[in-house]
């Protein structure tokens, strides 16, 4: 975060201490950020002042009368303070046991609402500018890598499989330690890595991220704050929320997001990609991969 900003100051003491000097709406806006963080973390700015009952602009003004560059900037302070005070696992999980249960299926559209917020949130607070910079770089890279450990690996593995229909130079690594070192030693400016990672964050995957920033090569970050260990000096960095009606963090706006920038790297390779991706399908007909009904 910019403005004056530093990720270890808590939203309330960034707060606090300016809303004697704020305007009657805005000490109203300040009220409802300090009393609703999670709220404002995981909700569109559209859904938080229907909340409120206050006008998206106030809690605009609101951030820049904090010292912020933009709104994003005070939700990114919001996501920070949730990650500070967020509970374990399991406590999550015995927290939705007590309060949510299924009661006539309550669960799955609860679950729902908070996911549509968090895609809500994504489209609002994506540089799309920056998106297709990332583009850029991806399709004119000699080879790209992606990295995810953990919760992350299936994700990293899904984007891996479709990115593997179009081209043949993606692939992803940190699977299998001995080649993981030799692919990432290999690899130089003319490459490009896609690292993913949120809390908790995975070691392996920060670590490789900082040892091919170091050799020069461009990272994409995508992860849950702009406090990520993986985030520093990244190329390019996109953040999402993940925060989730359920006990582990949401992976749905990653994937909207994955998709979108793999499909925006795809529109522009031009005839060769779609040459490889109907080789692809053929192939996979003639071998019967693909079931012959």
């Amino acid at each position: 975060m910019s403005g004056g900003s530093n990720a270890n100051v808590g939203l309330k003491e960034r707060v606090a201490p300016r809303i004697r000097d704020l305007s009657p709406t805005l000490r109203l806006a300040a009220d409802y950020v300090l009393k609703h963080p999670e709220l404002v973390a995981m909700h569109s700015l559209r859904r938080v002042a229907e909340e409120s009952d206050l006008n998206p602009p106030t809690f605009t003004r609101l951030a820049q009368s904090l010292g912020f560059q933009n709104y994003e900037e005070l939700r990114q302070l919001c996501r920070y303070e949730i990650q500070q005070n967020s509970s374990s696992f399991a406590d999550k999980a015995a927290s939705l046991q007590r309060s949510q249960g299924d009661a006539a299926g309550a669960l799955l559209p609860s679950h729902a609402l908070a996911s549509i917020g968090n895609i809500e949130s994504l489209v609002e607070a994506t540089d799309t500018t920056a998106l297709a910079g990332a583009a850029d770089t991806l399709a004119a890279a000699r080879n790209v890598v992606l990295i995810g450990s953990l919760s992350s690996a299936a994700l990293i593995d899904y984007v891996a499989y479709m990115a593997h229909m179009a081209f043949p130079n993606w692939r992803a690594v940190l699977r299998n330690h001995e080649t993981a070192s030799m692919e990432l030693r290999e690899l130089g400016l003319r490459d490009a890595m896609i690292a993913l990672a949120y809390k908790p964050y995975s070691s392996r995957t920060v670590a490789a991220a900082r040892r091919v920033q170091q050799a020069g090569v461009p990272l994409i970050a995508v992860t849950d704050s702009y406090a990520s260990p993986i985030a520093a000096d990244a190329a390019h960095v996109f953040v999402t929320p993940t925060d989730s009606r359920h006990f582990f963090a949401s992976s749905v706006p990653l994937i909207v997001l994955l998709e979108a920038l793999l499909s925006m790297v795809v529109s522009r390779s031009g005839k060769k990609a779609q040459e490889r991706i109907a080789a692809v399908e053929r192939e996979n007909h003639e071998s019967g991969e693909y079931w012959q009904g």
